[in-house]
């Protein structure tokens, strides 16, 4: 690729990443001064290689998860990664289970930073892996305090597929299941995603009205099989995505005054 290609490339990417919505390719080409055939073999190229997706219902295109994984793997030692390191691996301690933690990139959900158990069986998720929006706790307890003009906005961006019969498999059914989760604040995922898997995830905040991640413990349901012990794994779970906040905040306090 010749650095014209890399710099328009570079010129795409800052336009779908600066704006407040999904652009169609017309907006591309007016955005980044491309011919409209030049915007489009971009925007192709660049969803070919999951750095930006594009919406199955409108065709419009924004920054996807996949760039976000590029970055994961060269700064996974820094912000939310870094602050969630140690306590992550406390609660896979403390349930036995793997413990993850997911952030909003774009449309997307991503596994930004996981401590995996020890055990026999475990459930594959991987730093970099986007969840899916509806049928993950989560993803589903960072969307819930999002603004809902956003939230079908991502929700556009994904196919509804229901992976189990019990699935939410309609925005209706995802967006009920939202306001629930709100109510709770914290999401349950029992066979929805995976069958005879129990998750459940709790919102790392920005503030009262932000959530900026989640931390998730998920587990084949055998091995979390009453309610005693899963009440247990939700209070680990929650004082776990508090303890992560405030080690985030202190983390770029830091930073911003270095």
């Amino acid at each position: 690729m010749g650095m014209q290609a890399v710099s328009r490339a570079a010129s795409v990417l800052r336009a779908l990443a600066e704006a407040d919505r999904d652009l169609g390719v017309a907006e591309v080409a007016s955005t980044v001064d491309l011919p409209m055939g030049s915007a489009y073999r971009m925007l192709m190229a660049l969803t070919e290689e999951e750095l930006v997706s594009r919406s199955p219902v409108s065709g419009r295109f924004c920054i996807s998860g996949g760039l976000y994984r590029i970055a994961v793997q060269g700064f996974e030692r820094r912000g939310l990664a870094v602050a969630a390191a140690q306590p992550l691996a406390r609660l896979r301690d403390q349930t036995g289970e793997t413990a993850f933690v997911c952030q909003l990139v774009g449309p997307d959900v991503v596994c930004v930073a996981i401590a995996e158990t020890l055990r026999p069986l475990r459930l594959f998720v991987r730093v970099g892996q986007t969840m899916p929006p509806h049928a993950a706790a989560s993803a589903r307890v960072v969307l819930a305090y999002r603004d809902p003009a956003e939230v079908d906005r991502i929700l556009e961006a994904h196919r509804l597929d229901s992976f189990t019969d019990t699935t939410p498999s309609t925005r209706e059914d995802v967006l009920t299941h939202l306001t629930e989760v709100r109510a709770a604040g914290y999401d349950i995922c029992d066979d929805e995603l995976d069958q005879h898997v129990w998750a459940v995830a709790a919102p790392v905040r920005v503030d009262e009205e932000l959530v900026a991640a989640s931390v998730t413990v998920a587990a084949p349901s055998r091995r979390i099989p009453d309610a005693a012990a899963r009440a247990d794994v939700v209070d680990a779970v929650r004082a776990t995505a508090a303890e992560i906040e405030e080690m985030t905040r202190a983390w770029h306090e830091r930073n911003m005054a270095s």
